[in-house]
């Protein structure tokens, strides 16, 4: 409902949300295969970052980390969702060893949130940790709990309103371009200096490539690592919009 009246309003004064701001350059979304191809599209793409999505098994992760790692020279960033217990948390990361270890730029969810093991967890490996699950439930008059260097702010899922004088990776939430778009704008905010006391430590908007099946797809653009405003009012895709049906709520 933000989105729809933030867009709103953008239409109606015949301009782009995008108007006046530029969105920051995203990390690269890390997919499960292909790696000599991703890792030439990381390079390519002068991505300063990448992201990995990983599972619950510790022995595929560090061999997943070890082989990507070999391929690209840009920090990586690990989210594994919550899928370890603090326990294995702390194993595999003691097993990576100091030169791989100072590869990760940081990591989101490697366990349940818990502020005792996730201060352990931090102090023990050096690693910056950032709280996805339970992010904005998780804030306390805007300041991160215990042991979280940073929050992952979805504009989907996330008020922007309730963000405190912290750090914060704006991602959006693999979901459809019009929310994508919705993403861009609060990270292109951030990134300005237009949400007070908030920093940006990067974005992730870049999750069009990873779908397909819905037109709006061929209608996002990028350039390198950063997502260009679409043509338009509002969050863009004007003649997509007004070709789709609709129907009144009641």
């Amino acid at each position: 409902l933000a989105c729809a009246e933030a867009d709103s309003r953008a239409r109606q004064e015949g301009r782009s949300l995008f108007d006046g701001i530029t969105i920051p350059p995203s990390h690269y979304l890390w997919g499960g295969e292909e790696l000599g191809r991703q890792a030439e599209e990381v390079a390519a793409g002068g991505y300063s970052a990448a992201k990995l999505k990983v599972g619950g098994d510790p022995k595929a992760v560090f061999t997943h980390l070890t082989e990507v790692a070999e391929l690209v020279e840009v920090p990586l960033r690990l989210d594994f969702n919550a899928a370890l217990t603090a326990s294995e948390a702390r194993g595999l990361f003691r097993s990576l060893g100091t030169d791989l270890r100072r590869r990760i730029d940081l990591v989101e969810d490697p366990c349940p949130y818990d502020s005792d093991g996730w201060q352990a967890l931090a102090e023990e490996t050096g690693i910056d940790l950032a709280l996805d699950w339970g992010f904005e439930a998780g804030l306390e008059q805007g300041v991160l709990p215990p042991g979280v260097a940073l929050g992952v702010f979805k504009p989907a899922r996330d008020d922007g309103e309730k963000l405190g004088a912290h750090p914060v990776l704006v991602t959006s939430s693999m979901d459809h371009p019009i929310g994508q778009m919705w993403a861009a704008w609060w990270a292109a905010r951030v990134a300005s200096g237009l949400v007070p006391g908030v920093t940006a430590r990067g974005c992730g908007l870049l999750t069009h490539g990873h779908f397909c099946g819905d037109p709006a797809l061929d209608l996002v653009r990028q350039e390198g690592s950063r997502l260009l405003p679409p043509a338009g009012t509002g969050v863009g895709f004007d003649d997509y919009l007004e070709e789709l049906a609709w129907e009144d709520l009641k």
